[in-house]
């Protein structure tokens, strides 16, 4: 084999190594209870995701409070959607109500961000809540990020400091945003 060729394939799989591993994610572990958990990583290695169902009657914290207390500092939570709220989903067939909830985290000395979704399904008709206790959740680190930029682009609110538990938001952050093609409940409410 010529010295071209032998630098040429050195060359791909450095590239390949690059772009298939990326960084490690944080290490966390589901919660107790955590059903099918599954793992993998996307975006050259930038993200990575688990996802999981929890056999729990909606609304429930179970892996808000797990996440919250799983994550050293220096990560801060950051709250989008802190509130359970209800949409619907007319990108599949037939269309279903989502009853969800979201939380990001951001850590700025690592450029990173994690996303925490939490979801139920129910039928099309806006029911205040879902008739099921499967809940979805899914976890999602991205790594490398403008963390401000994140911040800024979906209107989070991040206190100074850590925030630990769901029972102590900080008073910006207590009245949950209406989405955009909302049913307009949240945990507690009627649909409309």
């Amino acid at each position: 084999m010529s010295l071209r060729a032998m630098l040429a394939i050195t060359v791909g799989a450095l590239a390949l190594l690059a772009c298939g591993f990326g960084e490690a994610p944080t290490q966390l572990v589901v919660p107790e209870g955590a059903i099918e958990p599954k793992q993998f990583k996307f975006a050259w290695g930038r993200a990575h995701q688990t996802t999981f169902t929890l056999r729990a009657q909606y609304p429930n914290n179970t892996a808000l409070e797990h996440y919250a207390k799983a994550l050293p500092e220096p990560w801060i939570r950051c709250d989008w959607v802190p509130e359970w709220d209800s949409h619907l989903d007319a990108t599949v067939t037939p269309v279903r109500t989502v009853h969800q909830q979201m939380h990001i985290w951001v850590n700025r000395e690592a450029r990173r961000s994690l996303l925490l979704s939490m979801r139920y399904y129910s039928s099309s008709d806006c029911a205040p809540k879902p008739l099921n206790d499967e809940q979805e959740v899914v976890v999602l680190e991205h790594m490398g990020v403008d963390v401000e930029e994140e911040i800024r682009t979906f209107n989070l609110k991040c206190p100074g400091r850590p925030v630990r538990s769901y029972s102590t938001l900080h008073s910006d952050a207590r009245e949950a945003p209406r989405v955009a093609g909302s049913c307009g409940a949240r945990a507690g409410e009627r649909g409309r």
